[in-house]
């Protein structure tokens, strides 16, 4: 099993830490971009994406995770990140991945994104010139698709939080619509500069850039029939001309709670389908 190097390279604002999980056998077979999912959900995520990171990396892909500023071991403070500057930190992560490397059709590239990192990665295929490669395809693990969706989450569990527990003071708790000000959701001190860009982060067009996988977690049986909300949004991906694949597997919320719950059928499938999908031509 190949083992991840940690790196620091330098992001929009700030140094920011990375493992690269170098392809076993040395010539790539592609590169993947892993964009976290935020706030507690990352940290959830965090064993099993290390996980299936080690799984690509001997399966001959070149796997890149980093933390985005103020997360993690990357520099700055989480109340000082804006959803712009994420987003400028994801294009430097992809570069670093990227560096001294050529993608061709036998060598293409994949943004990962669990959760909220699939809205990130949206931003990133929603403006391809800035991108160092026109060869992405997307592979989404149980995604929220805009910030919206992100902030609405980000809500919900704050909800939940006060419900099981003592409500924050009041000096604490700033209505979410408030821009101007420090705002605590979920125990996350979100700044104005990220409340509205999530705010306006809405779902945007795909251009036709690649392919999506889609794989989400069931509570119960496999399935491989997608329920009418997401047959819409596979039906707007191939509308833009990107091929699309869902699939539903049985495991465990591995995004819902830090624990040491184990989800192979998710990294197995993860493997097979990037394995199956056929890669992307770049643009004529």
């Amino acid at each position: 099993m190949t083992t991840g190097r940690a790196l620091y390279f330098q992001g929009a604002q700030g140094p920011l830490l990375g493992v690269l999980h170098p392809a076993a056998g040395g010539r790539p077979r592609g590169h993947i971009l892993h964009l976290p999912a935020f706030a507690e959900e990352a940290n959830a995520c965090r064993r099993l994406v290390s996980q299936a990171a080690r799984a690509l990396s001997d399966a001959g892909w070149s796997v890149l995770l980093f933390d985005l500023r103020g997360t993690g071991d990357s520099g700055g403070q989480f109340k000082e990140a804006t959803w712009s500057g994420w987003t400028d930190d994801a294009r430097a992560a992809l570069n670093t991945l990227l560096h001294d490397r050529a993608p061709t059709n036998d060598t293409p590239v994949w943004l990962w994104g669990a959760r909220g990192g699939v809205a990130l990665a949206l931003e990133l295929l929603a403006a391809p010139q800035s991108l160092p490669t026109a060869l992405c395809n997307l592979l989404a693990w149980q995604p929220l698709w805009s910030g919206q969706q992100v902030l609405q989450q980000w809500q919900r569990v704050d909800a939940a939080r006060s419900w099981l527990h003592a409500p924050s003071p009041a000096s604490d708790r700033i209505p979410v619509d408030d821009a101007a000000a420090i705002t605590w959701v979920g125990g996350y001190p979100l700044s104005g500069g990220l409340k509205a860009g999530l705010l306006a982060s809405a779902p945007k067009p795909v251009p036709p850039v690649g392919r999506l996988v889609w794989l989400d977690t069931l509570p119960t049986a496999d399935a491989t029939d997608p329920p009418l909300g997401t047959q819409r949004q596979l039906a707007r991906w191939t509308a833009q001309g990107g091929p699309a694949a869902w699939r539903g597997l049985a495991g465990p919320s591995y995004w819902a709670s830090v624990s040491t719950a184990n989800h192979p059928a998710l990294i197995t499938a993860t493997a097979q389908a990037l394995q199956d999908t056929p890669d992307a031509s770049p643009p004529g």
